[in-house]
């Protein structure tokens, strides 16, 4: 959100939008209920932030524009793609997941994938065989969802990180998915969580060039990383 918040006030201040305001931007945007109207609010667990509800789009506004009006119409897009990918989607009932849920997933595939709606929905339907317990405890085993708990993109991750439990956001020793979304995902990623591929790998990995590899079981995925990242 504050990213979003800093592109679009480098963007009005060169147009002189006195309406917007970053400060009441970031305050909507970092917890909604009850500070603007709208039925996708209603999705949103009380105490929860627009993370991944903000979707990232060329937006035309007019000039006198208010901050709730501008967020809206981020919204109104964000509903607009949200109904294109759930589709003709029937829910996995076994796993009962939520809108909210789902688009959490949604973000972490946004994070993982290339983009590709092919690799995207194979990813999506490896986390919802590890979050069915498939690959033995239910969890994702993310690091870029660690790297969001870091609020950086592109740092290390140690095994102090992989083995720190006060991590809220630590896929790797707490079951099931994080609290929020981790990002402001694509359409692709939106539809790879609603309409998952099924196939058989239990790992991926993504080289140095972002191509990915899957793994079937362990031992495949051992000699992934030893092929593609070593």
């Amino acid at each position: 959100a504050d990213k979003i918040s800093t592109q679009i006030n480098a963007q009005v201040q060169n147009h002189s939008l006195i309406k917007f305001n970053k400060e009441k931007f970031l305050s909507i945007a970092l917890n909604p209920n009850g500070k603007i109207n709208h039925p996708l609010i209603n999705d949103i667990p009380t105490g929860k932030s627009l993370e991944g509800f903000l979707f990232p789009d060329t937006y035309l506004f007019p000039e006198d524009i208010n901050t709730e009006d501008m967020i809206i119409k981020f919204l109104d897009n964000f509903n607009s793609k949200l109904e294109t990918a759930k589709g003709n989607f029937k829910r996995i009932e076994d796993l009962s997941l939520s809108d909210y849920e789902i688009i959490t997933l949604a973000s972490i595939v946004e994070k993982e994938g290339d983009g590709e709606i092919k690799n995207n929905s194979l990813i999506a339907d490896v986390f919802y065989k590890r979050l069915r317990g498939l690959n033995g405890p239910k969890k994702l085993e993310s690091d870029v969802i660690i790297l969001y708990q870091l609020k950086d993109w592109k740092a290390t991750i140690y095994q102090t990180d992989l083995d720190n439990e006060s991590y809220e956001y630590n896929s790797h020793v707490h079951e099931g998915l994080p609290p929020t979304p981790i990002c402001n995902m694509g359409l692709n990623s939106l539809i790879a969580a609603f309409h998952p591929t099924p196939n058989d790998y239990l790992f991926f990995l993504a080289d140095e060039n972002g191509k990915i590899y899957y793994a079937k079981n362990y031992d495949e995925h051992l000699t992934n990383i030893s092929k593609y990242l070593n």
